[in-house]
């Protein structure tokens, strides 16, 4: 009995491999979607459009109190994050105190004036409000006026060429990043 179940289990096993060995199929390949990659960009226009900041030097004192208005698009793209620094580059650090500093983002150059920061109280970078939209526009008031609060402010006169000394050289860099 064992040798019967034994050669039937040889005859299947040869049975279903001869099956398997002989047996036909169709394929077929076709095109499929192509894809082309491209890198895109990530740029900010940045363009003063109002206000009276813009020549250089600017001759400050008591009662000193300009604005500009700057107009940031985002026409790169990828939404962007934007950014401010402000850096102090050279001059004298006495009248970093003298000076209040203020940035305020909105859709339009008739926006507020934003908090006031003395220029040794300035922390950057500054975000100039949400992630800003393929194609959008912020606009951003910077106001720069004398701190009139303080003593005699005497010993800051005459940057302009008595005492070279008492300048100040304000350098701003506008940022986008993207959020990812």
């Amino acid at each position: 009995m064992r040798r019967i179940l034994a050669s039937l289990f040889v005859i299947g096993a040869l049975l279903a491999g001869g099956v398997f060995a002989t047996g036909a199929y169709f394929q077929f390949q076709g095109a499929g979607p192509s894809f082309q990659i491209v890198t895109g960009t990530a740029t900010l226009t940045a363009t003063p459009v109002g206000g009276t900041l813009g020549s250089s030097p600017l001759v400050v004192g008591p009662g000193f109190d300009q604005y500009a208005c700057i107009q940031i698009h985002n026409d790169g793209d990828f939404p962007l994050n934007v950014t401010e620094s402000l850096a102090f580059t050279a001059g004298n650090a006495a009248l970093e105190p003298a000076m209040f500093l203020s940035i305020n983002t909105g859709a339009n150059c008739s926006i507020s004036y934003g908090t006031d920061y003395t220029l040794d109280q300035y922390t950057g970078p500054q975000a100039l409000g949400p992630t800003l939209a393929v194609g959008a526009y912020v606009y951003v008031v910077e106001r720069l006026h004398w701190n009139e609060t303080g003593a005699d402010q005497s010993t800051l006169m005459g940057g302009n060429g008595a005492n070279p000394a008492n300048t100040l050289t304000i350098v701003g860099t506008i940022t986008g990043q993207t959020p990812h």
